[in-house]
């Protein structure tokens, strides 16, 4: 499943740069297993989502500014139950 794959990738990126253990763009494009033009675009839609990413050249690593998370939630409701809701 291609969206299951990406939200993973996107999921071990998240916990790299909360570790600031990225290393610098080649190796964290290896440790991901995706081409680095595919790493520069998955950083790109976080920051359009929102997420502070930045480089750290002294430390060869892509941070967060401030403390975050990305989490994903998808889920199935019938639509009687959206009627409730809104």
């Amino acid at each position: 499943m291609v969206l299951q794959k990406k939200i993973d990738v996107l999921l071990r990126m998240d916990a790299l740069i909360r570790r600031r253990g990225t290393g610098d763009p080649q190796m964290f494009a290896e440790r991901l297993n995706v081409a680095p033009s595919t790493l520069y675009n998955y950083i790109n839609e976080l920051k359009s989502l929102g997420a502070p990413i930045m480089y750290e050249k002294s430390r060869l690593s892509y941070y967060y500014t401030e403390p975050m998370r990305l989490i994903f939630e998808c889920k199935y409701v019938k639509d009687e139950e959206l009627v409730k809701t809104k």
